[in-house]
């Protein structure tokens, strides 16, 4: 990893979770009101001897700096003198800690999501004092207010709708958080994106597309102004659960078929399956589905009919207790006789669907 995405990598991990944390242990908690005094480390045995002081002690006094005087009173000097008694270069060895006295700082002053010129003249004296360059600050700030922002956009949109009032005021907000354009216009795309995609999972999660479902979710995009191009699966999904929905509440339309059909009988579906019975394993002590026949399989207001090449068989819709779907066939439990299992080599999902809207209709 490169020096600059180090960087990146820990303002990035350090504002998201903003935790202080020191080069080896954690020793300031988060504060309740900014900064909070806290104790520095007393000294070993041996650092006693060479005269030595705890390195976390640094930043622990950096942090008590903060907490008891106003930040635009602390100088330049002050955090010199610290960084001196100890030798080290706190910037460096902590500097997770001196990113997080900044986000802390900006955090607060954002909470009512508007940032003053007296909070910007405080931030930037601050970033003076923890030698902060501007591509630190800029990401602390993108996070932080992006992160407002993109709360802001949420409640926006929450409803599906977006009305000029809505966008003046996420115009004003983004002035008020003093954020770029750039990095707004991205939050303003994705986070509508996102809530369009999500609202579509949600409304198919039943796996059925109604045309009241699909109407709204035509109107909600073009409310947001999201472009809904799909790809090809995403729309063959939604055929499919338009068909299964029109399958379940629209009239069924009958097949012409050339088999026998009794009064008032309409035959609704039809396709190539196996036929398969259980039968007894010879001293195994179990049974297993049994190849019978194959051929021709009608789905009909009344019965299924199998039209096999050995024989034909009639199962009256009447006489079905239930039927059990599995990943390649459907099997059926009759009242009386063995329970036959249908393997089909395709639409098995409207066979099911057709199936269960006809016993319901009996």
């Amino acid at each position: 990893m490169q020096q600059g995405e180090e960087h990146a990598r820990i303002i990035t991990e350090f504002v998201i979770g903003m935790i202080l944390s020191t080069k080896n242990t954690e020793i300031i908690k988060t504060m309740k009101k900014l900064y909070q005094t806290v104790s520095l480390y007393k000294q070993s045995f041996f650092q006693k001897i060479f005269r030595q002081y705890p390195e976390e002690n640094s930043v622990i006094e950096i942090n008590n700096l903060l907490a008891q005087k106003p930040v635009k009173s602390i100088t330049s000097d002050e955090i010199a003198k610290i960084s001196k008694r100890y030798d080290i270069n706190i910037y460096h060895v902590f500097k997770k800690n001196i990113f997080e006295f900044y986000a802390v700082y900006l955090n607060d002053c954002l909470k009512n999501k508007n940032l003053s010129d007296d909070d910007n003249d405080e931030l930037k004296h601050l970033k003076t004092l923890l030698r902060l360059s501007n591509d630190d600050t800029r990401i602390i700030h993108d996070k932080l207010a992006g992160a407002i922002y993109e709360e802001s956009v949420q409640d926006a949109i929450e409803d599906g709708r977006l009305d000029n009032a809505k966008i003046e005021s996420l115009e004003k907000l983004q002035k008020q958080l003093r954020l770029s354009e750039n990095i707004t216009k991205k939050i303003f795309n994705d986070t509508r994106i996102k809530f369009l995609s999500d609202y579509l999972k949600n409304i198919v999660s039943s796996q059925r597309f109604s045309p009241e479902d699909e109407k709204e979710y035509q109107t909600t995009a073009k409310s947001l102004m999201v472009d809904v191009t799909m790809d090809k699966e995403t729309e063959a999904t939604l055929d499919k659960f338009k068909q299964y929905w029109a399958i379940e509440n629209k009239d069924l339309k009958p097949l012409e078929v050339d088999i026998n059909l009794q009064k008032s009988e309409n035959c609704y579906f039809t396709t190539f399956v196996e036929w398969h019975e259980k039968r007894a394993v010879p001293r195994a002590g179990y049974d297993e589905w049994r190849f019978l026949d194959q051929g021709q399989l009608y789905l009909t207001n009344k019965r299924i009919v199998f039209s096999g090449s050995k024989k034909t068989t009639n199962v009256r819709l009447d006489k079905i207790l239930s039927f059990v779907i599995y990943s390649d066939g459907i099997e059926i439990k009759k009242d009386v006789g063995r329970n036959p299992l249908l393997r089909l080599r395709k639409d098995i999902d409207i066979f099911n669907i057709l199936l269960s809207r006809l016993l319901k209709e009996l």
